[in-house]
Order: structure tokens, then sequence, then C-alpha cells
């Protein structure tokens, strides 16, 4: 089950965490501007509010939970993932697959707001995982990377923001997943219009990553046709989540 996978990516994060040392908490991630204690106080004020709005969602309750931070020491950190994490655990087994989650970003549909769950876990654990030195570049759990494929379609449109110096489409192409999307009349579109058009293919967890700006466009584990110099400059159009 989805909510079971979001769960094991929420756990999966704290136990990298539980075993970082001082000197690892320092480190870079893959998020720009971030080191693991930042990603780590951000992933336990989301994961609080996360529980929040799943909560309000079983009575019915449309107003979304606020934002909040996490203050504290590395050991508090930890503390408010776990308690955010038994917040969360029930509201995610109670709640009706017909409700809606007011979410702090936007109100889902609860099917797509587990999966949306899966994705800020499931990713966030790579990030931890390059920043500690426990995984490579493309180290995307499968069973994350497909479920973050079912939202690329929908998420690519919504990421593209930066202009390119010229008309262009990208058409990005994974195991189970594809989006195309145009830029032309100084705005992106979600379409695919423009003779001039950059083809990507990939594994879902490659074309994931690339959505998500862990990785380029002309990155090995994926290959380009088309417009091939266009590739590497995809990220820089694409707002990093």
């Amino acid at each position: 089950m989805t909510t079971d996978l979001a769960l094991r990516e929420l756990d999966a994060c704290r136990t990298l965490l539980l075993k970082a040392t001082a000197d690892e908490w320092a480190r870079p991630t893959p998020c720009e501007g971030w080191d693991v204690e930042a990603l780590a106080r951000h992933l336990a004020g989301v994961a609080w509010q996360q529980g929040e709005a799943f909560h309000r969602a079983r009575i019915g309750v449309g107003e979304a939970p606020s934002w909040l931070g996490v203050e504290g020491e590395p050991s508090h950190l930890l503390d408010v993932l776990a308690t955010a994490r038994e917040h969360l655990a029930p509201a995610l087994a109670d709640v009706s697959s017909e409700a809606t989650v007011p979410l702090p970003f936007a109100p889902l549909p609860q099917p797509i707001a587990v999966a949306a769950l899966v994705l800020e876990y499931g990713v966030h654990r790579y990030d931890l995982e390059r920043a500690l030195g426990r995984a490579t570049d493309i180290d995307l759990d499968p069973e994350v990377a497909t479920v973050v494929a079912g939202l690329v379609p929908a998420l690519v449109p919504l990421l593209a923001e930066k202009a390119p110096p010229a008309p262009i489409t990208y058409r990005l192409v994974g195991d189970t997943t594809s989006v195309a999307i145009t830029w032309r009349d100084e705005a992106w579109h979600a379409d695919d219009t423009c003779d001039a058009a950059c083809d990507v293919h990939g594994s879902d967890a490659a074309i994931a990553l690339l959505a998500l700006g862990r990785i380029r466009g002309d990155h090995p584990a994926l290959s380009v046709s088309g417009v091939t110099d266009a590739a590497s400059s995809l990220s820089d159009h694409l707002r990093t989540l």
C-alpha cells in the first residue's frame, strides 16, 4: 500500500539521521542551500503538518495547517520526527479514500495526497543517502520511483518557470510515464507543439530525479535525441522541490 510506503520512507529518513555523526549533520545535501541538519528540520516540520492535514481530512475540515519551523538540537529534531510519525500513521490508516486532504501547499484528493507524501519522504531519503555517502546519484528506491513517475505528468508543467533562449519542446519519457512541455509566446505550456524538440528517455527513477532537479538532462542514465544541446539546461527551467 502507498500509505505503508510513505511511512517506510519516513522511518528510513529517521534511521539515517539516527546513525549520522555530528560531522555528517553538517554535510551539504542535493537540496541547494540545505545541509543534513536543515533537511532534518524541514522533515520534522512537514511530517507534523502533513499528519495534521490528514487528521483534518478525517473530520471534513478544509483549512490547511499553518507552516511551522522546528527549532532545537539534532536530538530534539529526532524526537519531533518520531512524534510526527506517531501523529501521521493513524490518520493515514483512517482517512477515507474519498476525502480531500488540506495539505499546506494545496488541497488534494487522498490518493494523490498520499503519493505526495511518498515523494516527500522518498526523495528526501534519497537526498540524505546522497549526503551521507550511502547511495550514488541515481539510487532512487524503485517503489518510490514508480509513485513519483505517476506524478511527473502533473508536476513538470507546474515546475516549469524559467525561460529558455528560444522556443522548444521537452519530451520526457520513462518506463511508465511521459510528459511534454513547450516554451512559446513567453510562457510554458503542457503540450508538444514546437518543431525544435529535445527528447529525454530514461528509467522512471532517472526521469523522476531529472524532474525534481536531482540530476541534469545530460546525465549518463538518460538518452537524448533531437535538440541534444538543450538537455543539459532543462533543469535550469524547472523549480526544484
